[in-house]
């Protein structure tokens, strides 16, 4: 599990995309960002231990974090 949280111009909402090492992707889910407050955990506990990377996109923003799952 990991949480995200942000705050900024309120947009209808933001996609967030998370993907492997090899940039295959791996999930994706639609938050509501309307508040321009966003306080999120994911849980993926299907997922292996790994390196992913989080993509957060917002119309034509978008910012990318390194996540780390040790199981």
């Amino acid at each position: 599990m990991f949480a995200v949280e942000m705050r900024g111009l309120p947009q209808a909402e933001v996609a967030c995309r998370l993907s492997d090492t090899l940039g295959q992707l791996v999930k994706t889910e639609t938050l509501n960002f309307g508040t321009g407050s966003l306080n999120h955990r994911f849980a993926y506990p299907d997922l292996p231990s790994a390196v992913y990377m989080l993509e957060i996109r917002s119309g034509l923003r978008a910012h990318l974090e390194k996540v780390l799952i040790d199981r």
